[in-house]
């Protein structure tokens, strides 16, 4: 059996069912939600199009929010029109 102690773990939890978990762990426990990240989603990592951003994120939203795959394709096309709309402007 492997040692947990030492051990470095990231956890997203956006349901806060692990949270118990990562308050009485003795070993690294990364704990963060949604409401920790403080990035610009819209804004596509360097290097990769807002094409394929628009796609990816509307996936990773639509996966987050249990959308169904309507609500995924409607997230997807409006990502890609703000993507686009700033792209233009820049």
């Amino acid at each position: 059996m492997r040692k947990l102690k030492n051990m470095h773990v990231k956890l997203y939890d956006r349901k806060r069912e692990f949270y118990d978990l990562a308050q009485s762990t003795d070993f690294d426990l990364l704990w963060f939600q949604l409401e920790h990240f403080h990035d610009n989603w819209l804004r596509p990592p360097n290097g990769v199009s807002y094409r394929i951003w628009a796609n990816l994120l509307g996936e990773i939203l639509a996966v987050n929010l249990e959308l169904r795959a309507t609500g995924q394709a409607l997230l997807t096309d409006t990502l890609y029109e703000i993507m686009a709309e700033q792209e233009n402007k820049s």
